[in-house]
């Protein structure tokens, strides 16, 4: 994936994440509980390889992982785009807010950002997003920036020993034009 960074998105900077960032995000995600935050396997990666798992991680050319900043240039937040596939031109979404900076309009300025960037500059066709069944602040979020639930990953994301449902959620270009009134 080309792309020119950073790029703005109304009062936020999405930035490349460097190592520094990624350090400072490894610290604070250890205070949520990880099985909450994805589905996918935990990696518990001893601190004398991060340096090279974080090289791994953005040496992918179908992966990009961005550090987000508001107009204050404190870091809210970060996202992610992963699992590019250049067929269909379909990438997937992460993102994660800050404590501090939730409940305050940043998720949404992410999310609407990112679909900027995805449709207008990389012209990605769909993106998709990953949610647990329980996590009603994503639910709603995606939901309110215009996504649609295309369906359910039954028993599918381990929390304290209990499996539970994943929701899947997307938007299509024509969507986004759509509502952006652009096309």
């Amino acid at each position: 994936m080309d792309m020119e960074l950073p790029f703005f998105h109304q009062n936020i900077r999405f930035e490349k994440m460097n190592f520094e960032n990624f350090l400072f995000f490894r610290k604070e995600i250890k205070s949520e509980p990880m099985e909450l935050l994805t589905c996918r396997p935990i990696n518990n990666v001893k601190d004398e390889e991060l340096g090279n798992h974080f090289n791994k991680l953005i040496g992918s050319k179908d992966n990009v992982i961005f550090t987000i900043l508001n107009n204050k240039d404190e870091i809210i937040g970060r996202a992610s785009l992963f699992d590019y596939n250049s067929r269909n031109k379909t990438i997937e979404i992460g993102y994660f807010i800050l404590k501090p900076f939730r409940r305050k309009g940043y998720g949404e300025l992410v999310i609407n950002g990112i679909k900027k960037f995805c449709f207008e500059y990389l012209k990605i066709n769909k993106i998709i997003a990953q949610t647990g069944s329980f996590n009603k602040s994503s639910i709603k979020l995606l939901e309110k920036s215009d996504f649609s639930k295309d369906g359910i990953l039954r028993e599918h994301h381990e929390v304290h020993g209990e499996l539970l449902d994943d929701f899947i959620y997307s938007i299509l270009k024509r969507e986004y034009y759509k509502e952006n009134d652009t096309l």
